[in-house]
Parts: C-alpha cells; structure tokens; sequence
C-alpha cells in the first residue's frame, strides 16, 4: 500500500468554500435617479441575481465593501461626481467585477473612455428592454464561467501538491509480495484520470470564454458603428437647424438682403423686357425705392412689376420672365441647404 502525504503549504478549500466561490454574486445599479434604477431591476429581477441599487458614490462604494458583485451598471453623470471616475474606484476595490456605463447623452468620445477605463458594455437611455438584458446576460455568464475558472485553478493547484512516498506493506490480492517501485495503485490511476479531467474543463472553460469575449467583442463593434452614424446623422440635422436660425436671424436684422437677393436673381436673366417680382409685403418699400437700379441690367432695360404675397418668407422671392422662372424664396434656399447636408457622405452635394 502506499499513503497520501498532503503538503500544508497552500490553504485548503473545503467543498463549501468551493460553493460559496460559486454562489450568484449580485448586480449593483448606481444612478442618482431613483426611477432608473427601479427600470432596471425590473428590467434584471429574471436573472436570478440579487439586485442592489445605489443613489450615490459612497452608498455604492458600501455595498461593494460589504459584498462581492459580479456586474455594475453606473450612469455617467452622478451628483457631484463623474461615472467613469467611480468606475476606476470600484474597480480598485474588486477588479473581477464587470461594468457598463449608461448615459442619455451618447458620443464617440464617451465611449471610448468608458472603455478605456474598464467598462466592459455601453448603453445609451432611453433603454431597449431586451438589449440591457443581453448585455447583463452576457457579463453574468463571463463572470461565472471566471469563477469555475478560479476553483478549478486551485483544485489543480492542490492536486499538484500532493506526494506519494512508498511504504513496504504487504499486498495480500498479490500473495504477500510487497510494492514495487514501478507499481500502480488504482488510486494513483484515480488521481491522474481526476487531473486529467480537471484539465480538460478548464481547457474548455477557457474556449468558452474566449468565444464569450469574441461576441461581446463584436457586438461592441457594431454598437460603435451604430453609435457612430447616429451622432453623424445628429450633427447633420443640427448643422441644418443652426443654419436655418442664422439665416433667418440675418433676414430679420438686415432688411436690404432683399434687394441683393433679386439683383441675384435678375443676374440670370438674359432678356429684357417685363419682369414679375413677387415678395413678402414687409419687403417691397426697399424694392421700390431700389426699382431704377434694379431695372438696368447687362442685357437691357427690365419693366418690374412689384407683387406682394405674404406667403413668401421675408427675404426671398420668385422672379418670373417670359421664358424664365426663379425661385429664390427662403424656404427654397433651406430646401436645398438640407439636401446638400443629406448627401455630404455619398459625394452627390
């Protein structure tokens, strides 16, 4: 027979030590709104995990001392302090829990230092259900497959630390005849089967896991791009709209644009005769009092007839000749301004 001599070197882990390792941690919401993190535990309760939430920093800050959390979710703008600076703090107090960081303003930027700061996911309010439930999903899943991953690590650990030392007893199923040195005992046969195995779990573990990071990795990157033509098509509608208020702003201000926006027009005229100017009735003294200048143009002599409708914006009109007719009102100029904004990324404006 042979005897088993554990080494005490390593500290020892009990069956029970191994199931409170793999007991379900907790998700801990931090937003100082209240009614967010209410949305998000109901949004959370069919995960099973107890579920923790946190109006403030050092509220937060107690509930990761006083119990292990496996994900935070942190709202970016918290009273008096910044998410992603709280993000760092908590993750210095326990570096194996997984973040996202939500905000209801999101760009580019945000997110890249959400990321290089440990988040692990990003979302943007106001929330779609089932996308912050795949995301919590997947971090619960990387968490847990993280501590089967540890306990197996240490069982290994433990398995290795173990010596066998050769006692000269008597094997009485081999007629009296004492161990060899090259015999094997089924329990050694049990002992390296058991390490094998063990090794092949967590070979496995690990192929999971990694194929876990790949997706998340991936679907980060489609979230980026989402991300990334939205604020595109944001910045181009809030180009439009400040050009709209410039635009009219200068209208209202300086009321001889008028008189430059015919000449324009009457500049593409290449006849002379009658000439039809219809304008916004605010508009038409200035013309008036600009008709004989406005009537002499390289190609002769122009009869302007001055009609008002108060239908056109101020500062535009609609210059109709004989065999021409130019719109040169406002809303026409906005029109086109949009247009050129829509197409800036097909090469068309």
């Amino acid at each position: 027979m042979r005897t088993v001599d554990v080494g005490s070197r390593l500290p020892q882990m009990s069956p029970a030590d191994n199931e409170k390792e793999l007991a379900p941690r907790a998700i801990l919401i931090v937003d100082d709104e209240p009614s967010i993190g209410f949305l998000l535990t109901e949004m959370l309760q069919s995960t099973g995990h107890p579920i923790l939430t946190a109006g403030s920093v050092s509220e937060a800050l107690t509930h990761l001392k006083s119990r292990p959390i496996a994900v935070l979710i942190v709202d970016v703008q918290l009273a008096g302090t910044d998410g992603i600076a709280f993000l760092q703090q908590a993750l210095e107090v326990d570096s194996r829990l997984l973040s996202i960081v939500m905000t209801g303003h999101g760009n580019i930027e945000l997110a890249v230092r959400a990321m290089k700061s440990g988040a692990a996911d990003f979302l943007t309010k106001p929330f779609e259900v089932e996308l912050v439930r795949q995301s919590v999903s997947r971090l619960l899943e990387l968490y847990r497959l993280r501590q089967e991953n540890t306990v197996l690590t240490r069982t290994l650990i433990r398995s290795g630390n173990i010596q066998l030392r050769t006692v000269p007893l008597a094997d009485f199923s081999r007629g009296n005849r004492p161990f060899g040195t090259d015999d094997v005992t089924e329990f050694e046969r049990g002992l390296a089967e058991g390490e094998k195995r063990a090794t092949e779990r967590v070979s496995s573990l690990r192929q999971r896991e990694q194929a876990l990071v790949a997706s998340l990795m991936a679907q980060l990157e489609g979230s980026w791009r989402n991300l990334h033509d939205t604020v595109e098509e944001e910045v181009a509608s809030l180009s439009f709209m400040i050009a709209q208020k410039v635009l009219r702003e200068l209208v209202t201000e300086k009321r001889e644009v008028i008189v430059t926006q015919v000449r324009t027009a009457l500049a593409h005229l290449h006849e002379s005769g009658l000439v039809r100017i219809r304008v916004h009735p605010s508009d038409l003294p200035l013309l008036e009092a600009s008709r004989a200048a406005l009537s002499q143009t390289p190609h002769g002599l122009l009869t302007l007839k001055f009609e008002t409708d108060p239908g056109i914006s101020p500062g535009g009109c609609l210059v109709q000749a004989q065999s021409l007719l130019i719109d040169a009102t406002l809303d026409t100029q906005l029109l086109r301004l949009g247009e050129a904004l829509r197409k800036r990324d097909t090469g068309e404006a």
